[in-house]
């Protein structure tokens, strides 16, 4: 028998069987379970990228029922069962690939606005506002999502926290390299004292030029990172298109354990090599 229909067979039978148990010993019970879990991954996620037009518990709804329509689709169309429950798991970890690339999206259009919002606050320094005072100036004046994080920090010190301690925490959520000189910048000020609107001007302009050598070094690396693109994409659309012309040769790698090994290894080197190219050309100033 197909080693691939086996393993459906074993799904199957395995699927069922939850099914089973978990009627019998309160299936609406752990059904809500199993959400609040996927909800509580989520929560923190949508928390920190102030998302609030969709819950936690919309999230985890829609992310199984993505992993299952995904797997059913995939199955249908290349035919192979195998396919879709590798496309079904793919689609179920789907939403947190999809969180963790707006997260990296939010955090550069923050390091974008920073040298505005830091001369914001030498302005706010230099007309005699204390450091909590300009942050504040800031949280209610700069455009988002910069003024969001000000406002996190702003409120934390009201709540009683020490403006130490609450930019530390902004600094930790974040994992910003340019916020993070700016807050060691306002901590140093803090503790050491010294000239506040000369050290954030400074600071303003040193990183509007590492934003300068940035773009000319993403501007250098567009062809490179294009190439990359395409040999991303091309894997996946020769093996969709054997599948759908040619499906009998899918089958002999998929019909023995040895090319379930064989696609494995293929997979690993494929990542390895995109993950290494990636690192080539990432630009870090």
């Amino acid at each position: 028998m197909d080693i691939v229909y086996v393993a459906v067979l074993i799904m199957a039978f395995s699927s069922v069987s939850l099914l089973v148990y978990v009627g019998l010993n309160g299936g609406y019970a752990k059904f809500t379970s199993l959400l609040q879990l996927k909800a509580k991954e989520g929560e923190e996620q949508l928390r920190d990228l102030f998302i609030s037009n969709i819950t936690p518990r919309e999230v985890a709804i829609y992310s199984y029922l993505g992993a299952i329509v995904t797997g059913f689709m995939l199955w249908l169309i290349i035919g192979h069962p195998l396919i879709g429950i590798l496309g079904g798991i793919g689609g179920l970890f789907a939403p947190k690939a999809v969180f963790a690339h707006l997260k990296e999206k939010r955090i550069e259009k923050i390091d974008e606005q920073l040298p505005e919002a830091l001369e914001q606050m030498v302005s706010s320094a230099k007309s005699g506002l204390s450091l909590a005072q300009a942050i504040e100036h800031v949280a209610r004046n700069a455009p988002k999502p910069v003024s969001q994080e000000f406002d996190l920090i702003v409120r934390d010190y009201r709540m009683g926290t020490d403006l130490t301690s609450a930019i530390n925490t902004a600094r930790t959520r974040l994992g910003s390299k340019l916020f993070g000189l700016a807050a060691s910048t306002l901590i140093v000020n803090i503790e050491k004292g010294g000239n506040l609107p000369q050290a954030l001007k400074t600071l303003s302009e040193s990183m509007k030029e590492i934003a300068r050598l940035e773009q000319k070094l993403i501007t250098s690396s567009a062809e490179g990172r294009k190439a990359i693109k395409v040999i991303a994409a091309m894997p996946f659309g020769i093996f969709v298109m054997v599948a759908t012309v040619q499906p009998e040769l899918i089958d002999t790698l998929t019909g023995s354990l040895g090319g379930y090994v064989l696609i494995t290894v293929a997979i690993l080197m494929y990542a390895g090599a995109i993950y290494w190219l990636k690192k080539i050309l990432a630009v870090e100033v």
